[in-house]
C-alpha cells in the first residue's frame, strides 16, 4: 500500500481519448472535455412513425402521436366488433352467470359424458343459447369438439 498519496487527494490520469492528463480524485478515464464531447447533446428528436409529427414531450416509448393513437384504437376497436361471434359473446356471458351466482361453478358437478371425473369447465354445443350448457371435464371437452359456431354483424360494423 503507497502511504505517500492520501485518499482524498487528486491523483494523475491519463485520458483514453486524447491521451492528455489529468488530475482527478477517482479512477478515471476520460478528461473533462472529452467526457463533454461524448455526452450527448440534449434529448433525441423524435416522430411519430405514422405521421412524422414531432412527439418529442411523449413517453420514450410512444412511437405514435395522440392523433394517430385514436385512429388505430378506433380501427381495431371495430374490427374487434366484427369479428366478435356467438362462440366469444357465449363464452363472456357463461364466465359472468358462474361469477354472480346465475350458474353454479362447474367443479361442483360430475362429468356429464364419462361420470368418473369432476368437471372442470362448461361445453357450449349451440353458442347461440349462452346459458345452455354443460358441466364437462377437459379430455371430454376435447373430445366433443367444437360446437355449432354462429357469426352475426354488429350494426355499426356493415359498412367498414
Amino acid at each position: 500500500m503507497n502511504l505517500d498519496t492520501h485518499a482524498g487527494e487528486p491523483r494523475q490520469h491519463v485520458c483514453i481519448d486524447c491521451s492528455a492528463e489529468f488530475r482527478g480524485r477517482h479512477n478515471r478515464r476520460r478528461c473533462d472535455s472529452c467526457k463533454a464531447a461524448r455526452q450527448p447533446q440534449g434529448r433525441r428528436h423524435k416522430n411519430c412513425v405514422v405521421c412524422a409529427v414531432d412527439i418529442q414531450h411523449m413517453h420514450y416509448c410512444c412511437k405514435l402521436c395522440e392523433q394517430c393513437r385514436k385512429e388505430r384504437r378506433k380501427y381495431y376497436s371495430r374490427r374487434i366488433q366484427f369479428v366478435q361471434n356467438d362462440n366469444q359473446r357465449s363464452r363472456m356471458l357463461t364466465k359472468y352467470a358462474v361469477k354472480i351466482g346465475f350458474l353454479p361453478d362447474p367443479r361442483d358437478f360430475q362429468c356429464v359424458d364419462c361420470r368418473r371425473r369432476q368437471a372442470e369447465c362448461y361445453d357450449h354445443r349451440d353458442y347461440s343459447k349462452p346459458l345452455d350448457v354443460d358441466p364437462v371435464c377437459l379430455s371430454c371437452n376435447s373430445s366433443r369438439g367444437k360446437g355449432k359456431v354462429v357469426y352475426f354483424p354488429v350494426k355499426d360494423c356493415v359498412n367498414a
